[in-house]
């Protein structure tokens, strides 16, 4: 003799609560990733911090040695000058990568470096007509940054060396 097959609201009840987990299961993997994604979990760290100083840095530095290397080949030296004036806002592109990975001890020094470095491209572009206003202005940002320079170079030589990077 077979057993009785439940009874249709049985089944609904069972199909109703395998949705249920289901959906709880759903919600709680969107809400860990979330979590993990906007607080940065693995973003934020020496090491990252370490690994994109190293290798951001490597990549500005190839990009202006090989635009120096151009200009000297076709003997322009306009070339070279135009290097130097978007060096600020290769810097600004640099640091806000950096500031993306800081961990929250420097990122607060990152983070205003990164602003200085995009209100010189910034004043260059705005003030380049007007020698006196640019550098003026720059004088502003110098001030406003002299201690998070050296603030950013001692953290970044202190940990980066001690971490091998």
């Amino acid at each position: 003799m077979t057993s009785p097959s439940p009874s249709p609201p049985a089944r609904q009840i069972g199909a109703a609560l395998a949705k249920v987990v289901v959906l709880l299961l759903v919600v709680t993997v969107c809400i860990v990733l979330a979590v993990w994604h906007f607080t940065g979990a693995d973003r934020r760290s020496v090491k990252a911090y370490c690994q994109t100083w190293q290798t951001e840095g490597e990549r500005l530095h190839a990009k202006w040695a090989a635009s120096q290397r151009r200009a000297k080949a076709s003997d322009n030296p306009f070339g070279a000058f135009s290097t130097v004036m978007g060096a600020p806002a290769d810097l600004a592109d640099f640091f806000a990568k950096l500031d993306a990975v800081a961990p929250s001890e420097i990122e607060p020094a990152v983070a205003r470096y990164r602003d200085a470095w995009k209100q010189t491209a910034d004043n260059l572009g705005e003030k380049a007509t007007d020698p006196l206003s640019f550098l003026m202005a720059q004088l502003a940002v110098a001030a406003q940054t002299a201690s998070v320079e050296q603030q950013l170079d001692s953290w970044t030589r202190s940990h980066c060396t001690a971490h091998g990077s």
